[in-house]
């Protein structure tokens, strides 16, 4: 288990690298193309496509991580009203639905990858594969599920907490949750 850990973590701050640098380069490439359209009259010619690319690997390496520290959206109104016991029934069906869920979006999507894939078509400015920029789309579905599943043990084995997430209890508030 522990080495398993120390591929979560591994994984964790990879996640956390595709994200920040992701939305950073993002706003660089859409203001450089913004200035040299506005002042320069050229246009970066692949700046739409790069940013859409970028996006789409934001969105879906988003998915694990919202699911790692219970991030993504719940509506509590139900646990908060339950008892414990309840809680922790009501959290394990749910990770093991967002598991299963999330495998079959995976299932999916890697379907759509190997159609794209096998139509041979290349993207128009950067002229690379077009599966290229949408093979994260079952990568970030399986990750997700590995998040919900790790969150599936930690109800399984923590008698004491409930894990809206692997690594978020719930009832607790993180500090960027926190208002003035």
């Amino acid at each position: 288990m522990n080495v398993l850990r120390k591929l979560n973590k591994i994984l964790e701050r990879f996640e956390e690298f595709l994200l920040s640098f992701g939305i950073i380069i993002i706003t660089v490439i859409l203001v450089a193309n913004v200035i040299t359209r506005s002042f320069l009259n050229f246009s970066i010619k692949a700046a739409e496509e790069i940013s859409t690319y970028l996006v789409l690997i934001v969105t879906f390496v988003a998915i694990a991580y919202a699911a790692r520290y219970g991030k993504h959206i719940m509506m509590t109104i139900v646990l908060d009203l339950i008892p414990y016991k309840a809680k922790k029934v009501l959290m394990i069906v749910n990770s093991i639905l967002c598991v299963v869920s999330l495998i079959f979006l995976a299932k999916i999507s890697l379907d759509y990858v190997i159609y794209v894939y096998t139509m041979g078509r290349v993207t128009p400015a950067l002229q690379m594969p077009a599966w290229w920029p949408v093979v994260i789309m079952p990568l970030g579905f399986a990750l997700g599920s590995l998040q919900f599943l790790l969150a599936f043990i930690r109800n399984i084995r923590d008698k004491d907490n409930v894990y809206v997430g692997p690594e978020r209890i719930y009832g607790t508030i993180d500090t960027d949750e926190m208002t003035l």
